[in-house]
């Protein structure tokens, strides 16, 4: 990234960074060949009145784009585009029963909205409010963008956290199968660590049953296990990952009963060069290696599943 001072008076200046990066990826068998870049700007700014003001924006995103907030004592205020769709929502879901909401597809992510939001803590609470807009960021009116309103609370007593979330419509209409915050949709939950043990328990109002989850993570010299025990409305879905280190390998089997699967991978890293094995339970074997040079890295990847090998030679600033 490279930091800037605006030329601005001293009463008024502002820290401005641009950050980015271009990257070439070639596949063999489409002999496709696919460029990606992406420039960010942004700048940050403490008032007069103490308060600190950041605006950003994406140079290559495709029309009206970017956020602004604002920061005090009573919170902060966040406006703009590409906002966690379901962000509020999540912040009170402290017992993790509903999942993100997601954009789906081979690339999924985290679903993003047009939004107004704000977060901030009111006598020991912690609050998330958001609004989010039933148009795009130029203000036309779109079949994808979902109006809700959305809110989370939660509370710690002394370690022990209860959290409640609520939204009048779905996070994102366009998604919808996916999963993810639906229309007029609760939850509630607390959640407790303690030591290497953590526990938690919620219910969203779209389940008969609620969701109750046991995590215990522990060292064993070069073994690490965390063992997580999961009761989903009624579904046993549990998991064990485990990873040794023997020299500079780190070999790892993630055993998830909930979905049948089995992965395992190793992993290598040696100074510069990086390089990891996976093999999954449908028998695919994805390999990948990296070479890192500062600011530029160059990646061949093999994909087992789609029979592709690419490579990626990607510069960041």
């Amino acid at each position: 990234a490279l930091a800037v001072a605006a030329a601005l008076p001293v009463a008024a200046q502002a820290d401005v960074t641009l950050s980015g990066s271009v990257s070439a990826k070639y596949t063999s068998t489409s002999k496709a060949l696919d460029v990606d870049s992406d420039l960010d700007i942004a700048s940050t700014e403490v008032l007069a009145n103490g308060m600190t003001a950041t605006a950003g924006f994406d140079v290559g995103s495709e029309g009206n784009s970017g956020k602004a907030s604002l920061s005090g004592d009573f919170g902060t205020l966040t406006v703009g585009s590409a906002l966690d769709a379901d962000g509020a929502f999540q912040s009170g879901d402290v017992a993790a029963v509903v999942g993100d909401t997601t954009t789906g597809g081979a690339d999924e992510s985290g679903s993003e909205a047009n939004a107004i939001h704000y977060s901030g803590n009111m006598a020991g609470v912690s609050i998330q409010a958001q609004i989010n807009a039933g148009t795009t960021a130029s203000g036309a009116a779109t079949d994808t963008q979902t109006s809700s309103n959305q809110f989370g609370a939660t509370y710690d007593f002394n370690g022990l956290t209860a959290g409640y979330a609520y939204t009048t419509a779905d996070a994102d209409e366009a998604v919808l199968a996916v999963g993810g915050v639906k229309e007029a949709m609760t939850a509630t939950g607390i959640s407790y660590a303690f030591g290497d043990l953590s526990v938690s328990a919620g219910k969203a109002s779209n389940e008969s049953q609620g969701t109750y989850i046991a995590s215990y993570t522990a060292s064993f010299g070069d073994l690490a296990v965390t063992a997580t025990v999961k009761d989903e409305n009624g579904t046993d879905k549990n998991v064990v990952v485990a990873t040794y280190t023997l020299g500079g390998i780190a070999f790892t089997a993630d055993i998830d009963s909930g979905a049948a699967n089995t992965e395992l991978t190793a992993a290598y890293a040696s100074g510069d060069v990086s390089a990891s094995v996976v093999r999954a339970h449908d028998a695919t074997t994805d390999v990948t290696v990296t070479y890192a040079m500062g600011n530029a890295s160059l990646t061949a990847k093999r994909d087992g599943g789609a029979g592709t090998t690419a490579v990626t030679y990607k510069v960041s600033f």
